[in-house]
C-alpha cells in the first residue's frame, strides 16, 4: 500500500521543490501524470495541478509520449478529460507530440460530455474559464504553471532521477527506459523489462542486447 505522500514523492522526484522524505522515490513522468489524474483530487483540490504544469512547461520533452498512452487503458473518462486538458497545455508549451494524447482523449469522450464536477459558476464569473479544460467538459477557473521558484534549477532536475538523465542521453524513448532499469537494478532482463515498460519484447530485448553489448550493465551508475 502506497502512503498518503506517494503523488508528492513522485513529483518530488521530476525536481519540484517539496518537502519529501530524502528523495528515495526515482519515478518515471508517466508515472507521475497518471498518479495526478487518477487521484481524485483535481479539481476539488488544485495544489498539486500548478506545480504539475510548472514541471511540464520546462519538461514535457522528457516525457516518453508512447508509454503514457500505454499507461491510460484503464483511465476513465473524467481522468482522459483532465489528460486531454494536461495535453492541450503542453501543445502550447510546445510540444507537438502530445497532440497524440489530445486525440486519443477526444476519442475516448465521444458526445462532447460535460462533467458536473468543476467549479461554481459564480467563481467562474468571477475568475474566468479554463479553456483546455473546458473543451473536455470541465468547468474550472485558469488553471496556470505554479510560480518557478517551485522548481529546482535544471542540472538539479536531471542529477537526481535516472529517468531524466537517460532521456536526455538517448531521448525519450524505450532505449532510454530500458538503460534507467538496468542502472537501477529494477530488471534483469529483457522480459521483465518488456513488462515493466508495457513495450513489445523485441523492443525490449534489442534495446537490452545492445546496451550490454556497450557495456551499460557494468558502467551504469545510479546518482
Amino acid at each position: 500500500m502506497r502512503n498518503k505522500n506517494y503523488l508528492r514523492d513522485c513529483w518530488a522526484s521530476l525536481g519540484i521543490a517539496f518537502n519529501s522524505s530524502e528523495h528515495k522515490t526515482c519515478v518515471d513522468p508517466e508515472t507521475a501524470i497518471i498518479e495526478l489524474i487518477s487521484s481524485s483530487e483535481f479539481p476539488e483540490d488544485k495544489k498539486m495541478m500548478g506545480p504539475a504544469l510548472l514541471w511540464l512547461e520546462h519538461f514535457s520533452k522528457l516525457v516518453h509520449v508512447e508509454r503514457l498512452k500505454i499507461l491510460t487503458k484503464n483511465l476513465g473518462a473524467f481522468e482522459f478529460a483532465i489528460l486531454g486538458s494536461i495535453a492541450r497545455k503542453c501543445v502550447s508549451f510546445g510540444d507537438y507530440r502530445w497532440r497524440m494524447i489530445e486525440k486519443i482523449a477526444h476519442a475516448k469522450n465521444t458526445g462532447n460530455p460535460v462533467f458536473s464536477i468543476g467549479d461554481s459558476e459564480t467563481f467562474i464569473k468571477m475568475r474566468g474559464l479554463d479553456e483546455d479544460f473546458a473543451v473536455f467538459g470541465i468547468r474550472v477557473g485558469p488553471v496556470c504553471p505554479d510560480n518557478s521558484k517551485k522548481l529546482l534549477n535544471r542540472q538539479a532536475v536531471i542529477s537526481r532521477n535516472t529517468w531524466l538523465k537517460n532521456r536526455l542521453l538517448f531521448g525519450s524513448n524505450v532505449r532510454a527506459d530500458i538503460a534507467t532499469l538496468i542502472s537501477l537494478k529494477r530488471a534483469e532482463t529483457g522480459y521483465a523489462a518488456a513488462k515493466i515498460l508495457g513495450c513489445s519484447p523485441n523492443a525490449a530485448y534489442r534495446n537490452w542486447k545492445d546496451l550490454e553489448e556497450a557495456g551499460w550493465r557494468q558502467g551504469a551508475q545510479v546518482p
